[in-house]
């Protein structure tokens, strides 16, 4: 079985906008659960946030079911910041992210890339660290005191 395309998907189209909302969300819902937090922040983005995002979404379909989604934002000096990684809860450990991830960091110009998740989410951070990616910074969410951990991998392939 060959592993999906990567494709470039357009949040204004509301069909795509409420896929990539229904992924982020289930995705975020065990996110949370692992972390421990009942009221997870990424839980509340709605639609109108997805559509109006200034970053590219890029997707992994199987068929025509939206299975994996990241979202990629301008950073500070040509940089860019991973705003979202997720997988369907039903297709972890099936290489998903790692590929949509691996495409997305082999996009010229090469450029470093930064990321931020639970301090606790072991297998993202695992995943990023397997990619290159170091540990930049610990800090806890202002609001909910979750801890946190942001990433950073150099530019140039790893």
């Amino acid at each position: 079985m060959t592993a999906p395309a990567v494709t470039v998907l357009d949040p204004r189209d509301e069909a795509v906008a409420e896929g990539i909302r229904a992924l982020l969300h289930a995705a975020y819902e065990v996110e949370g659960a692992l972390l421990g937090v009942a009221d997870f922040p990424p839980l509340r983005r709605g639609l109108d946030s997805i559509r109006e995002a200034a970053a590219t979404f890029y997707g992994l379909h199987e068929g025509r079911r939206l299975v994996a989604v990241t979202e990629i934002e301008a950073a500070p000096h040509g940089g860019r910041h991973i705003g979202s990684l997720a997988v369907h809860p039903d297709r972890f450990r099936r290489g998903l992210a790692t590929a949509l991830l691996g495409h997305v960091l082999a996009l010229p110009p090469a450029a470093r890339f930064t990321v931020s998740t639970g301090a606790l989410n072991a297998p993202a951070i695992l995943l990023y660290h397997r990619l290159g990616f170091v540990v930049e910074r610990r800090w806890a969410t202002p609001r909910e005191g979750i801890p946190m951990v942001t990433l950073a991998r150099p530019a140039g392939p790893a």
